[in-house]
């Protein structure tokens, strides 16, 4: 699975995804059950689609913009992500250890 950052351009999304697609035929041929490859989202499905991608994630293209509200809480490895927003703002994300 990969997601790419912000700001590049078509051809350059291309590149990374097929990067990506080549990575995992690679490792298909000593794992064969290594088949998919999660890669783009709804402004670059179209190139991870050229490049092979078996699964994309479209949920904006779907549902719009996400609207932050309040706080979220989310934990993983021990650490304790707070993210405070407020609607049509970027989320600020602040780690604290558990």
């Amino acid at each position: 699975m990969t997601i790419l950052k912000k700001g590049l351009k078509a051809k350059e999304n291309f590149t990374y995804f097929k990067e990506l697609k080549n990575t995992q035929e690679k490792i298909y041929k000593k794992i064969p059950t290594c088949t998919q490859t999660s890669m783009g989202m709804s402004g670059d499905y179209k190139e991870a689609l050229k490049a092979g991608a078996t699964e994309i994630r479209i949920g904006r293209a779907l549902f719009g913009e996400r609207q932050w509200k309040g706080y979220t809480y989310i934990y993983t490895k021990g650490l304790k992500k707070e993210i405070k927003c407020q609607p049509q703002q970027q989320p600020f994300i602040q780690l604290k250890t558990l």
